[in-house]
């Protein structure tokens, strides 16, 4: 048996001193987040700050689980029990 669960984090991008912040901006507001992972912008490193970790309910999961567990029958993991009413 094993629990898979959801939690949220946030993470941190880390950009050269000398990176554009107005285009940095622009990039994130017309294309999103994974554009400004590029070197030719500034980007340096990315790391996980794992003291944010929070766990999350089904309702800021739009709905869907965010614990399930699973019974080990090999080679299927059936899904025995979930915090929401359905089976995803």
């Amino acid at each position: 048996m094993y629990i898979d669960y959801k939690v949220t984090v946030w993470k941190r991008a880390y950009l050269s001193e000398d990176a554009d912040s107005k285009k940095i901006i622009q990039i994130l507001e017309e294309d999103g987040l994974g554009d400004v992972f590029d070197e030719e912008l500034g980007f340096i490193e990315q790391e996980t700050l794992f003291k944010t970790e929070e766990d999350m309910t089904p309702e800021e999961n739009g709905g869907y689980a965010t614990i399930k567990v699973h019974e080990d029958n090999s080679p299927v993991d059936d899904l025995i029990w979930s915090n929401v009413n359905q089976y995803e």
